[in-house]
């Protein structure tokens, strides 16, 4: 780049640029063939959150390149990078002009799934983890793996169950669960029917499930019944913030462990 914009008044906030480029006359694939190594450098930085190169339908030798960086501070270090060594040098050989403009995002639309209505269907992304998490709470039930059932809830999670009552923590589930499934030989859960909603960092899932017991010292019997999850997004992804379940029917042991 051979042009610096002024500091802007906020500097945490995102930063663009829009670049304008005119390839020299009949070097449009040349200017793009110049760009790999620049590619090759944003494709390293996780503060260039878009880096578009943009070839004009009318004139193949007309080029638009758009970047934002999560902050003007992202921006100067991809520059400085892009100035140390030989990346640009291609490019400049390969265009005739180029104008910059520098600016603060103030509205866009990400790519991708377009982002639901309050309460609307997840984006696949958010469907697909919050569907593993409850396959790993019924893996962990199963295999009675605490770590792993620590994971799928948040510390000060709430869990209201037919067989339990009302717990106020994870730990107080785990420490109720770890008398109650120690007089099982073998426990599976198949969890399937499940339906989420996500509204910005927080989401409800629902979901039907079968559960085969298998006690020790009696015969084995069946639950059927449904999961209620309230779930929170934060830095290590999706967690639940409350759980129910409900038994709805029932076949086999009428003496089951209690």
């Amino acid at each position: 780049m051979s042009a610096t914009p002024d500091e802007p008044d906020e500097t945490t906030e995102k930063f663009a640029c829009l670049v304008r480029a005119r390839a020299h006359p009949g070097r449009g694939d040349d200017l793009i063939a110049a760009y790999a190594p620049v590619f090759a450098q944003v494709d390293e930085e996780t503060a260039t959150e878009l880096f578009t190169l943009i070839r004009s339908v009318d004139d193949p030798d007309q080029f638009f390149c758009f970047e934002v960086f999560s902050s003007r501070a992202a921006f100067d270090a991809h520059r400085a990078h892009a100035l140390e060594g030989d990346t640009l040098d291609e490019v400049n050989a390969a265009t005739a002009q180029r104008d910059f403009i520098w600016g603060i995002p103030v509205r866009s639309k990400a790519s991708g799934e377009p982002r639901p209505a309050p309460g609307g269907p997840a984006p696949f992304a958010d469907r697909l983890a919050i569907e593993d998490l409850i396959v790993d709470y019924a893996k962990a039930l199963d295999t009675q793996d605490w770590d792993l059932l620590r994971s799928c809830f948040l510390p000060d999670a709430r869990s209201t169950m037919d067989t339990v009552g009302t717990l106020d923590s994870c730990e107080a589930l785990i420490d109720e669960l770890t008398d109650r499934l120690e007089v099982f030989d073998a426990l599976q859960h198949f969890v399937t029917n499940m339906a989420v909603r996500v509204d910005g960092d927080t989401a409800t899932a629902l979901a039907s499930f079968v559960s085969h017991h298998v006690p020790r010292d009696a015969e084995p019997y069946t639950y059927g019944g449904t999961f209620a999850f309230d779930l929170v997004r934060g830095p290590g992804g999706w967690r639940f913030g409350s759980h129910t379940c409900r038994i709805l029917w029932e076949l086999g042991n009428a003496t089951r462990p209690q």
